[in-house]
């Protein structure tokens, strides 16, 4: 009966969600506020050091965040949003809709070292390569505010986004000596690939600020849901977020 009860909750919830993906996102505005720039932060250590086909000071502000907030802003009015910046605030303030601002606080670029393990076993005798891969993040905070709500409350948002050097390869034994090596192919992190990782990001964040409006829709019929959701723009399915969301801080 609780199993039940549970699976009927959980559907409820999401003809919620699907009401809000039909109707409510097209009366929904969105006030969106940039950083002037990002801040970046090495994190590897000496003993780190790897060899690496760029520096976090290649990475030009002006082209990151006009990457991200380009992708950004194309995906969420992909999904129907009225999208507004600093430039045109006074139409925001007075759009007859539900008004919500995103102030992108604080975007952080960081570079650090992942250790990835690769091993295999033969004839019972285990073989290991380890890699030290360069990894660059894209940390962001956001502050979420509802602006005709008579309290104002801000709700900070957290996500982050990587990328790492690339490896492919696989174990391989001699069938005349025996020996066992570990053949592979290295793409290391090029700084186009952190331009790409900007735009993902930027087109990720998106999804999640609809996403967490669709929560809060939720929230407003269902005091307390089961479940957080996203919407599958691809399927056209309302999933169980899991991973793939605002972290809350």
């Amino acid at each position: 009966m609780i199993v039940l009860l549970l699976l009927s909750s959980c559907d409820v919830e999401k003809q919620i969600a699907q009401e809000y993906v039909n109707y409510n996102k097209n009366n929904t505005s969105v006030l969106i506020l940039r950083p002037d720039y990002i801040l970046k932060k090495d994190k590897i250590k000496d003993s780190e050091l790897i060899d690496k086909d760029f520096s976090l000071n290649d990475v030009s502000d002006s082209v990151f965040i006009k990457d991200y907030f380009d992708n950004l802003f194309n995906e969420l009015r992909t999904f129907g949003f009225k999208v507004y910046t600093d430039i045109n605030i006074d139409s925001f303030l007075n759009a007859d809709t539900s008004a919500y601002v995103f102030n992108i606080s604080q975007i952080l670029l960081e570079e650090s070292v992942t250790t990835k393990i690769e091993d295999a076993e033969y004839d019972e005798n285990l073989y290991e390569k380890t890699f030290m891969l360069n990894t660059v993040t894209v940390n962001s905070w956001f502050e979420a505010t509802k602006t005709n709500k008579k309290e104002n409350q801000m709700q900070v948002l957290y996500s982050e986004h990587f990328i790492n050097d690339y490896i492919k390869g696989r174990f391989v034994r001699n069938i005349l000596f025996g020996d066992v090596e570990y053949k592979y192919t290295r793409n290391n992190i090029t700084l186009d690939d952190v331009y790409r990782l900007s735009a993902f990001a930027g087109k990720k964040n998106a999804d999640y600020i609809f996403d967490y409006l669709l929560n809060e829709h939720i929230y407003k019929k269902i005091q307390k849901p089961k479940k957080y959701y996203r919407y599958n723009r691809v399927t056209g399915k309302i999933e169980q977020a899991y991973l793939e969301r605002f972290i809350f801080m």
